[in-house]
């Protein structure tokens, strides 16, 4: 896998990136095909690096090393008043996402907890610092500053609590962890229903998408809510599950999209599943 990881890698950049293999469209953006993104990047990277950190592979190692000059080289960065930044969704636009830019600065710190390369880290803190000062005083973050991105949803807001995660563990800086705690009490609070059942957004229940579930079980076995994610589990199971093991896209309030995919839906699921059980396994283990 590692090996064609490195061969689908984005050419002519300045360490390692990925996009993916074909044109992309956001709801307010166009991608083409093989364009890197710090989305993409970011998930290849945390991959990469996990697997460094189980089976200390120094090749996976070696790639993250090398996506860290990606980040600092190639993305373009928006630089507020105090000197903190946030990192472009790709290399060719200028957005201030905020999900996207804590993947870079994961990146760069979890970089440097091997490496202990101060500029890694000081340059992660800048990045976490912007997207902090963007928290609402609920706890939420919207998606982007764009003037059509001020929704508040499921998987993003995952990803941001992981990401911001991942640096206080990489890094041992405390000083974002009231971030972090008014966060995940926002998350667990907004965005499941009773049975179980993910909420897209915060405030409206459908669609029940794949993904936000997948990121529900990853984000809620992380903070050891892990009765909260058997129930997600056991929902998905039941409602958004085919018969042959593989989950629907979406269900909405009248009908289910049963395409399955195997990067939105089933990638996502299967992560998420083997998360939790990994982590139910652990408590028992301790206890």
């Amino acid at each position: 896998m590692i090996d064609e990881l490195e061969k689908v890698q984005s050419k002519n950049f300045s360490g390692m990136c990925w996009g993916y293999d074909f044109d992309w469209e956001a709801r307010y953006a166009k991608i083409p095909a093989y364009a890197p993104t710090v989305v993409a990047t970011g998930i290849i990277t945390n991959a990469l690096f996990e697997c460094y950190s189980l089976t200390g592979n120094m090749r996976a190692l070696e790639m993250c090393k090398s996506a860290v000059q990606f980040v600092l080289n190639d993305l373009n960065s928006t630089v507020d008043a105090d000197g903190d930044i946030c990192f472009s969704y790709s290399a060719n636009d200028k957005q201030v996402v905020f999900n996207a830019s804590m993947k870079g600065a994961r990146l760069l710190a979890q970089v440097y907890s091997v490496t202990n390369d101060e500029t890694l880290k000081d340059t992660a803190r800048k990045a976490v610092a912007f997207v902090m000062k963007h928290q609402q005083a609920s706890g939420a973050w919207i998606y982007s500053k764009s003037e059509v991105g001020g929704w508040v949803d499921n998987y993003h807001t995952g990803y941001v609590i992981d990401c911001l995660d991942e640096y206080l563990k990489c890094t041992a800086d405390d000083a974002f962890k009231p971030h972090l705690k008014k966060a995940v009490d926002y998350y667990t609070s907004n965005f499941f229903e009773a049975d179980g059942a993910p909420k897209f957004y915060d405030q409206k229940t459908f669609p029940i998408d794949c993904t936000a579930a997948g990121q529900s079980l990853l984000t809620l076995a992380r903070f050891n809510q892990l009765t909260l994610a058997e129930k997600v589990a056991a929902y998905m199971a039941a409602n958004m599950q085919d018969a042959g093991g593989c989950f629907y896209f979406r269900k909405y309030a009248a009908n289910t999209e049963k395409i399955s995919f195997m990067r939105w839906s089933n990638a996502w699921m299967f992560a998420g599943l083997s998360y939790l059980i990994y982590q139910n396994q652990a408590q028992l283990k301790s206890t």
